[in-house]
């Protein structure tokens, strides 16, 4: 999966139209994206704001308005876009998958997006069909509620980092809330681990992974699914993209 919609010219976390479309050429089609709210209450691609206010040479600032996110270019080149891209991507192309990265305020930004007038135009099945084609990764299970009453996700992921780190206590969690998914950081995964979850019923996603070897290890542990920024997986082997 494109981390961040995967790195430009040596930037990564840039969430950005055109790391975007150099991932697709390259063959990706699974995009991690970051998705959080401006200050005045807009989901839009970024990682955070400070982060993107020191991308658009406002570092130092902790707050950002919508108005002010459209008027910015990140690095000043590249285009930064908001939630509604997300939804006009998933209408071009059929082929493609979004993880929408939510640490924060997670159905707020669902909300918008399953109900974004871009979809108006699609009948139910259509855009049944096309939402399904997006992957939650959430940080909160307190959340969970409140994202399934707005959506019937095919997939939401559950990332390790605020919860539990007791792994028995983690699949408890996982069975009680019928979930599959865990985004784990690949330094904190072994062989053993990784079984363990599989043996569970746990589909193990690892972030973020740039090298060839360490991707290798991964997929012969049974990780399926990595975030990379660089890494595009050809035949039987990664290439640096």
């Amino acid at each position: 999966m494109a981390h961040a919609f995967g790195r430009i010219d040596g930037y990564d976390y840039t969430n950005c139209k055109e790391a975007f479309e150099q991932s697709y050429l390259a063959g990706y089609r699974i995009f991690e994206v970051d998705v959080v709210l401006t200050t005045d209450g807009v989901p839009v691609c970024m990682h955070d704001i400070s982060s993107f206010n020191s991308m658009t040479s406002f570092a130092g600032e902790t707050t950002i308005l919508y108005e002010d996110f459209l008027s910015r270019k990140i690095y000043g080149k590249y285009t930064h876009v908001s939630a509604d891209f997300i939804i006009e991507m998933l209408i071009k192309y059929d082929d493609i998958y979004f993880d929408l990265d939510l640490v924060y305020d997670a159905p707020i930004s669902l909300d918008y997006i399953v109900n974004n007038p871009l979809l108006n135009e699609l009948n139910t099945s259509e855009r049944v069909k096309l939402l399904k084609r997006l992957i939650i990764e959430l940080y909160y299970i307190e959340e969970l509620e409140a994202i399934r009453d707005i959506f019937e996700f095919k997939n939401i992921a559950l990332n390790s980092y605020f919860i539990t780190k007791d792994r028995n206590a983690q699949i408890d969690l996982f069975i009680k809330n019928d979930l599959d998914i865990l985004v784990e950081h690949y330094n904190n995964l072994d062989s053993t681990i990784v079984k363990f979850y599989n043996d569970n019923g746990i589909n193990v996603v690892a972030w973020t992974v740039d090298d060839t070897d360490m991707a290798d290890k991964l997929s012969k542990w049974g990780v399926k699914n990595i975030y990379t920024n660089i890494l595009v997986f050809y035949g039987n082997e990664y290439t640096i993209q």
